[in-house]
C-alpha cells in the first residue's frame, strides 16, 4: 500500500513539474503592474531588483524573483495583508525586450506576455523606410528569422514577444538610397570617362 501511495505521490510531482516548468518566473529587471481594490496608493508599476525583491508603498519590500505570476500574487497579497484586510488585488507581469536595427526608436520596452511583435516594433516607433518588414528574433540562445506574414498571422505563437527577446528589425536587400547612390556612382563615372577621353 505504501509502494502504491509513493508511486502516486511521484506521478503527481511528475505531472506539476510538467505543468509549471514552461511557467516564466520573474527575474530581476521585470516590472510587476499592480492594482489593489480601494487603494490607489499601492498601485502602479514596480520594478524588480538586483536583490529579486519588489520595493510597494507603505508594504516596503516582497520578494518575487523565481516566482510564477500565480506564486507572486499570493506573495503580494500576504504582504498586502498586513495593511489591508482581505485585498482584492490583480497583479501583471511585465518584462523586457531589445528592439533594434531598421526601426524608429532603437531601444529597450517593457511589455506584457500578451503583447504581440508587431506591438512591439510599434512602440519602437514602426519601421523604417529601409526595413524590409521581416525580423530576426534572438531567444533563450536562439536566432529565428520571421516574415511579415508571419508577424501578421493570426494566433501565430510567433507573433508574441517573449521575456528577454532581441528583435532585430532587417533592411531591404536594394533600398531607394542604394539606388540614388548607384546613379550618384554612374553619373561620376560617366562625366570621368567623359572628361578623359577628350
Amino acid at each position: 500500500m505504501k509502494h502504491k501511495i509513493t508511486i502516486i505521490i511521484a506521478f503527481f510531482l511528475f505531472f506539476h513539474s510538467l505543468v509549471y516548468a514552461d511557467l516564466y518566473r520573474f527575474q530581476p529587471g521585470d516590472y510587476i503592474d499592480l492594482y489593489v481594490y480601494n487603494a490607489p496608493e499601492l498601485c502602479g508599476e514596480f520594478r524588480i531588483y538586483a536583490d529579486g525583491q519588489a520595493r510597494l508603498p507603505l508594504v516596503g519590500k516582497v520578494h518575487v524573483t523565481g516566482m510564477t505570476e500565480d506564486e507572486a500574487y499570493d506573495s503580494l497579497r500576504a504582504a498586502i495583508g498586513e495593511y489591508i484586510k482581505n485585498p482584492n488585488i490583480t497583479i501583471t507581469a511585465k518584462y523586457s525586450v531589445s528592439v533594434m536595427g531598421h526601426v524608429v526608436k532603437p531601444g529597450v520596452f517593457t511589455i506584457s506576455d500578451s503583447d504581440k511583435i508587431i506591438e512591439v516594433i510599434a512602440l519602437a516607433g514602426g519601421f523604417t523606410p529601409e526595413a524590409s518588414g521581416s525580423i530576426t528574433i534572438y531567444r533563450e540562445g536562439k536566432k529565428m528569422s520571421i516574415s511579415k506574414d508571419e508577424i501578421l498571422e493570426k494566433d501565430s505563437p510567433l507573433g508574441y514577444a517573449k521575456p528577454g527577446d532581441i528583435i532585430f528589425a532587417k533592411r531591404k536587400f536594394f533600398t531607394r538610397s542604394d539606388y540614388s547612390l548607384i546613379l550618384s556612382s554612374v553619373s561620376a563615372i560617366s562625366v570621368a570617362v567623359f572628361y578623359f577621353s577628350r
